[in-house]
């Protein structure tokens, strides 16, 4: 049986989803019901009183119903949390809906019914603002109940419109999703919260006070916060403030961290501008205050849900949603330390390895890249790093003795597979790539691997007249000019190193050009078969059965552009080699993560190349057991794709690696 199902809840100016997480609306003192649509079946839908619900809510039996909902994040913690049900599978067209339209459409229900003309969403929500169920008349509360009941209908048709279009896998995955969110399982630990808030605020004290002696600013809290006096600062240090055009085409300040211009004052000689640019960043980013506030918050409340957007992004990963990312939380940072498993539960987590880097490698056939995996996979201590690293610098490498070759390696393989040039990879290695320590290569590497540093100086830049030299001097670095052009060159030449040994690799980012050229094209008769993929007007089809779409996909001057919903972004043959990569990464991932649940084991969230399982200390390492096994597996798509998996059990996520 399937049952469709709304909730209509008190919200005020003060007190609603615009104002409050998702977590905390639902679990607040001041939530009511102010009653519920429900379908059972093709039956037409019932306007009930909460009191009602309940007592019918008691008599039906949940482990045998589907439920559908649109936005079943936020029926369903209702439903867990107020109710204690938990249905045998659930059914959201929210997220169907992104899955096959993406923002091109939009995932309201309003849109969405639009978009498949089935009828209008009504308005009768906007006149219950700041409204209790005891100030509704009679006539108000049965209004509200047509609205609702329209929603519900609204929503069945669309989930029968979706559903002949939407993989049983990928259903089984947005059931996977919304339980994590209504089905909580870990805990805070907010001990371990405070104290990293308080260690935040205490740097950012420090911070602070150390600008207070450099510019002699009274409150330097205000003169960073605000653009306008931050850009008096920068004046009064001698430095024009970076500026840009806004969409009207009004120059503005340009001090968000991307911006060009910011990073030219991060790598200022003057330490002081340095300073007050790391500062500004330092103070606007809140990010690791809020979301330990956020955790604070919501372990007084009870467990801590996992909010995760199914398909969230272009190349259907999950993404972040209810304020809180979890994929973002730093290996090694107090938030992934602060999530632990329940009393008499552990966490097994298992990681796929390097999966993008064999992924390309499987796709674009490159056997030499595909038998070093397979060699170090067979070996129990097999270091894949270490083995190519071997290849790279023409020795014997390992994590102990050669920890920065072996680091570069590691940097060349999972940076440079999406056609990466030297000047972004000498960058991001000053910087210090994949949270690695700064990489700068100097006259030893020159004399080591014999470059021309002076060659690659006059040699071509593309076809504007420039030189590598040329493009050297505008990248923004600290180091003296010289330091950098020899840090370039030797760039370059591992660059140049990374692709004659994966020349497959290489042409695959000219194949996908092509593949765009496809995809600008009108609709074919039989869609363009590339690898496992079916290449068609505008999209790209996997084998899961889900498609990527490049909706408008254009040749402008610049190059291939698309928009996602109102934006336009650019496509160019290396990208589109990582968003291929990137989705099929997603899917291996996702089956294995569905045969783990299969298993019998609750899987609790989902970090793109990882699956955490919550489960009983006695069962852990059986699990995880599991969990490798199921990881190590290709699917039936890619059965020579060789995969490999390492995990361990604990009780805190910050402790499983």
């Amino acid at each position: 049986m399937i049952i469709t199902l709304d909730f209509e809840t008190h919200y005020s100016s003060e007190y609603g989803l615009k104002k409050l997480t998702t977590e905390h609306y639902v679990r607040d003192p001041r939530f009511q019901v102010i009653g519920v649509g429900v379908a059972l079946g093709s039956k037409p839908s019932v306007w009930m009183e909460e009191a009602d619900f309940r007592v019918w809510a008691s008599r039906v039996p949940w482990a045998d119903v589907d439920l559908l909902a649109h936005h079943a994040h936020f029926d369903g913690l209702v439903l867990s949390h107020h109710y204690g049900v938990h249905p045998r599978r659930w059914f959201d067209t929210l997220s169907m809906g992104r899955v096959l339209h993406g923002v091109d459409v939009g995932g309201s229900l309003a849109a969405l019914a639009a978009h498949y003309g089935i009828g209008a969403k009504g308005d009768e929500v906007v006149k219950a603002l700041g409204k209790r169920r005891h100030q509704f008349t009679r006539e108000e509360w049965l209004a509200y109940g047509v609205y609702c009941n329209n929603d519900v209908e609204l929503t069945r048709t669309l989930f029968q419109r979706m559903l002949p279009r939407i993989p049983a896998a990928e259903l089984a995955l947005i059931d996977m999703t919304v339980r994590m969110f209504t089905r909580p399982r870990f805990v805070a630990n907010r001990a371990v919260l405070q104290q990293a808030l308080d260690e935040e605020r205490s740097r950012k004290e420090a911070v602070l006070a150390n600008i207070r002696e450099v510019t002699g600013e009274g409150d330097p809290r205000a003169v960073l916060g605000s653009a306008p006096q931050f850009c008096d600062l920068l004046r009064r240090l001698g430095v024009e403030p970076p500026m840009k055009p806004n969409e009207k085409g009004v120059l503005i300040p340009a001090l968000a961290k991307t911006d060009p211009g910011m990073q030219a004052l991060l790598e200022a000689v003057d330490p002081t501008v340095r300073a007050v640019a790391v500062a500004r960043l330092e103070v606007k980013s809140t990010i690791i205050e809020s979301r330990a506030e956020r955790m604070i918050g919501i372990a007084s409340r009870g467990a801590v849900p996992i909010y995760l957007k199914y398909s969230g992004a272009h190349t259907h990963r999950w993404s972040g949603g209810d304020k809180m990312n979890p994929q973002n939380f730093n290996r090694g940072g107090a938030l992934r330390a602060a999530l632990e498993a329940p009393p008499g539960h552990v966490l097994a987590v298992a990681d796929s390895g390097q999966i993008e880097a064999r992924v390309v490698g499987w796709v674009a056939g490159e056997k030499p890249l595909l038998e070093t995996f397979r060699r170090n996979d067979a070996i129990e201590d097999g270091d894949f790093y270490s083995d190519i690293g071997g290849q790279f610098f023409g020795r014997k490498l390992s994590k102990k003795d050669t920890p920065v070759e072996r680091q570069v390696s590691k940097s060349m393989v999972l940076g440079l597979g999406f056609g990466m040039g030297w000047a972004k990879f000498a960058g991001e290695l000053l910087k210090g790539m994949l949270g690695a320590p700064p990489v700068q290569f100097g006259t030893r590497e020159v004399e080591q691997f014999r470059v021309d540093v002076q060659g690659f100086a006059s040699r071509p830049y593309g076809i504007d007249g420039r030189t590598c030299g040329d493009v050297v001097a505008e990248i923004i670095a600290r180091i003296p000019r010289d330091e950098l052009l020899v840090h370039c060159a030797v760039t370059d030449h591992f660059v140049r190193l990374y692709r004659s040994r994966n020349p497959r690799i290489a042409a695959m980012w000219k194949s996908c050009e092509n593949v765009l050229q496809v995809m600008a094209q009108p609709p074919r008769a039989e869609p363009m078969r590339f690898g496992c993929l079916l290449v068609d007007h505008e999209s790209i089809t996997k084998p899961s059965g889900l498609v990527m779409r490049y909706p408008k996909l254009t040749r402008r001057k610049d190059g291939w552009a698309y928009q996602d919903g109102r934006e336009w972004k650019k496509a160019y043959g290396g990208l589109l080699t990582e968003n291929i990569v990137q989705s099929l990464a997603r899917d291996v991932v996702a089956e294995q993560a569905l045969r783990i649940q299969r298993a019998g084991y609750h899987v609790a969230t989902t970090t793109h190349d990882e699956v955490v399982c919550i489960v009983p200390e006695a069962q852990g390492e059986e699990c995880l057991r599991v969990m490798l096994d199921a990881m190590r597996t290709p699917p039936a798509w890619c059965t020579d794709l060789p995969l490999n998996a390492s995990g361990s059990v604990a009780i805190s996520y910050g402790d499983a690696k």
